[in-house]
Order: C-alpha cells, then sequence, then structure tokens
C-alpha cells in the first residue's frame, strides 16, 4: 500500500499491471543487461540513479513490495518516491524504443506492448475526466496503439505517475544548499517531511540476495507475458 495523490492503496487493475511490467523489465535491465554489457542502465532520476548499481534492484522490488502490497505505507522520502519516478520514465523510453524500432512496421507481433500497457492504464485510471474532455483526433482516448506521437505517450504516463506522486519533491534539491532553519521553514510550508531528503535508502542486506530473486519472480504473474521471458534468461 502507498500514500498516493489520492489516498492509501495498492495498484489494481491495469495500472498495476503497468507497474509490474516495468518493474519486472527494469530489474532485467539493471541486472541481467548491465552485467553482460557492462553498461548500467539509467532512468535519468538523480536520486535513483545515484544509488550504487547492487542495491538499485533491491530498492524496486521494495517499493514494488508495497506499492502492490496490502501491507501498511511506507514513510515517504525522496529516496523511494525516486523508485516510483524512475519507474515510469523507464516506461517512457520504453515507448521511445518501441516507436524508433516499429516505426512503419504495422504486422510485427508485440509491437506496441508498452503502448497498450499505458493506453489501458491511462484510460481505466484517468477515463472519467477524459470524457469532460473535448479531445482532437490522435489525442487522449482517440490515440491508436500505433501512434508515433511519443508526445501524447508522454502525456499519458505523466498522468499516471501523477495518480501515484502527488508532486515531484524528490526532484528538487533546492532545499540542500540553504540554511538549515531556512530549508526547515520551507519544507513545513510545502508539507515537505524535515528528513525527506535526509533519509539514506536502506543498502541490500546480504541475507536478502537469496530473497531477491524469489521476490522478482513473484511480480511475473502481475506483468505482460511478453515481457517476463527476458526475466527468466
Amino acid at each position: 500500500m502507498w500514500d498516493t495523490a489520492e489516498g492509501f492503496r495498492e495498484l489494481q487493475g491495469k495500472e498495476r499491471k503497468l507497474f509490474a511490467s516495468a518493474v519486472v523489465d527494469l530489474f532485467w535491465r539493471l541486472t541481467v543487461e548491465s552485467e553482460d554489457a557492462g553498461q548500467e542502465w539509467l532512468t535519468e532520476v538523480e536520486v535513483f540513479d545515484q544509488v550504487p548499481i547492487e542495491d538499485r534492484p533491491y530498492l524496486l522490488l521494495v517499493v514494488a513490495e508495497s506499492l502492490l502490497g496490502s501491507g501498511p505505507s511506507p514513510s515517504i522520502h525522496a529516496w523511494n518516491e525516486g523508485v516510483v519516478l524512475a519507474v515510469f520514465r523507464y516506461v517512457e523510453a520504453m515507448i521511445e524504443v518501441e516507436i524508433d524500432l516499429y516505426r512503419g512496421n504495422r504486422r510485427e507481433e508485440g509491437r506496441h506492448i508498452w503502448r497498450k500497457l499505458v493506453y489501458d492504464a491511462w484510460l481505466e485510471r484517468c477515463g472519467a475526466h477524459a470524457r469532460d474532455i473535448r479531445w482532437g483526433r490522435g489525442e487522449g482516448p482517440n490515440q491508436s496503439l500505433d501512434s508515433t506521437n511519443f508526445g501524447e505517450w508522454e502525456f499519458k504516463v505523466e498522468g499516471l505517475t501523477d495518480q501515484i506522486l502527488e508532486d515531484r519533491d524528490c526532484e528538487v534539491d533546492a532545499f540542500m544548499d540553504i540554511p538549515p532553519k531556512v530549508a526547515s521553514e520551507g519544507k513545513e510550508e510545502l508539507g515537505i517531511p524535515d528528513d525527506y531528503y535526509t533519509a539514506a535508502p536502506p543498502s541490500l542486506p546480504p541475507v536478502e540476495k537469496e530473497r531477491l530473486r524469489k521476490v522478482y519472480e513473484s511480480f511475473w504473474p502481475e506483468a505482460d507475458p511478453a515481457l517476463v521471458p527476458r526475466g527468466r534468461k
């Protein structure tokens, strides 16, 4: 469970499938692919990317267990909100890859896995609001799965991100370079916990290494089947 923009909740339905799919695929890139290629995958979310590479998969699963589970919501800090943001940034990156890879090819099977995951989740979570908007051709619910309009796909992913993160405080580090008293007053005014930026993410305990793979595999049934075989390698 997570303290989202809409209250404490556990992800459900298409939103849950999208998030689980992204977690499974990103975990694979941070572990198997990074080891094989000798180059780490960066999400461009600094608070996540600056964590040691060996700890990032662990943090990813810690956050996923909270969002996809029914346990109590964790204390919110920059590091775990950064993980959530990193997952959605990854989804955006995969849509860009998908568009570039299958541009003009409307027959390739699996050509819009990520676009379908995003479209279905967005329609389910934001559809009620979408009915009140006059959408143009190729916008909102009128966008086809073969659409190469990345800006419109990014709009949908950002909308889904907003369903979980009320704001993007994890991307703001302005409070780190000003006097403590001023920073504390500013955070209080904005409703940001005093230790939001200073709380350190947990490191992977040695005893957790064996459990890590099992937790990862537990998300496979939740993810899109087309993405799971890659995680089995």
